[in-house]
């Protein structure tokens, strides 16, 4: 036949060691250190941790929903769901707690089996030291029924401390999140709306920083819009790539070089020119790592213009001067001084007569031609 009768939940081994609160069979309780959970546990990291117990028939259905627990050897991670004997001890950080019936027996090999029972000389659990509140211990604070449940606990002095813990918990108001919960918060802001390169950091200030990099001012103006609804004490220090490679090209402006800019990656930009002074490209580029803000790589290329066509051949001695062209079979050109010259010669002025047609020889010298026309 099942057995209807009212569970307990029991703190075998922590802080708050002895204490103990009834649980409804069927419903879900939520246990946690935090103050938002159905019943509050006091102890090192349980504000981390938070379980979900349900009683069941013969059992409890145990489910952990942040942080972690352990069942004996094995560590339950968030997320894991497992059903539970009665009596069996589940450890929560440095708390251990059971869920039974009332004045059962098999308590005292609970509490044995996690080196924290309190037995009588009968071997029974009894019940806790009178004294364990006033020396640190604290009853199980819960929320539901507004915190009205109070834990069982033998003595008229643990009564007495109970009803004023919870007249405590009725005006007491919850703590404000910590810088880094806040700072945690942030982040998760951030990361949901697709900003995961981000850094967010508590600083011992109070305030929370935000680094990193952002492609463009509609990123940093949209970061400053979620922030501002969640009202968080947030000092954004975020560097806009298209801010960064703007100042890149009004160094090489005001240095008379024309340039274009990309970015490439946080901080990085490619940087292209057209020009023929290498040093002085060289010593623009060093100005501009050293005094953009943000720059944290710049990749130079330098395409120099060409050459300009070189000037005509001009011939310092009058007589050496091309008065005509003689069109045949070969072709040569006259000087002023009657001198014939034919196609493949060299000239006075070192250009040599690559061809020659009926009004325009054609002069090569160094790899460039250049033409004269009559």
């Amino acid at each position: 036949m099942t057995d209807l009768r009212e569970l307990e939940l029991r703190v075998l081994e922590g802080e708050q060691q002895g204490a103990r609160c009834g649980i409804s069979p069927g419903t879900a309780t939520v246990v946690s250190g935090d103050w938002g959970a159905d019943v509050v546990l006091r102890g090192k990291d349980l504000a981390a941790r938070r379980i979900s117990v349900t009683p069941r028939a013969g059992g409890v259905h145990v489910t952990v929903l942040s942080g972690d627990a352990r069942l004996g050897e094995r560590l339950l991670q968030s997320g894991e769901a497992v059903d539970l004997p009665l009596y069996t001890p589940l450890r929560l950080g440095d708390t251990a707690i059971a869920l039974g019936h009332a004045g059962d027996e098999p308590w005292a090999t609970a509490a044995a089996s996690v080196g924290g029972a309190q037995t009588t000389g009968t071997g029974t659990v009894s019940d806790p030291d009178p004294t364990a509140t006033r020396h640190g211990s604290a009853p199980l604070l819960t929320l539901a029924q507004r915190w009205s449940r109070r834990l069982v606990a033998g003595g008229g002095a643990v009564a007495a401390v109970s009803a004023a813990m919870l007249a405590f918990a009725y005006t007491a108001t919850p703590a404000e999140p910590s810088t880094a919960q806040l700072a945690r918060r942030a982040e998760a802001t951030l990361h949901a709306a697709g900003f995961p390169r981000l850094e967010v950091q508590a600083q011992p200030n109070g305030e929370i920083a935000v680094t990193g990099y952002l492609e463009t001012n509609e990123q940093r103006t949209r970061i400053e819009q979620l922030l501002a609804a969640q009202s968080l004490p947030t000092r954004l220090s975020v560097w806009v790539n298209e801010q960064v490679a703007s100042a890149v090209v009004d160094v090489y402006r005001v240095n008379g070089v024309t340039a274009r800019a990309e970015t490439t990656g946080p901080g990085a930009v490619r940087v292209s020119t057209q020009e023929n002074d290498m040093p002085r490209l060289e010593q623009i580029r060093a100005i501009a790592r050293r005094d953009v803000p943000g720059l944290a790589l710049i990749e130079a290329h330098n395409a120099p213009p060409p050459a300009a066509p070189a000037a005509a051949a001009v011939v310092d001695d009058p007589g050496k001067r091309v008065a005509s062209i003689v069109p045949g079979d070969p072709s040569y050109v006259v000087t002023a001084d009657g001198t014939r010259y034919f196609e493949g010669a060299l000239l006075p002025t070192g250009h040599r007569i690559a061809a020659i047609a009926e009004r325009e020889v054609l002069l090569e010298k160094a790899g460039t031609t250049t033409p004269l026309k009559f």
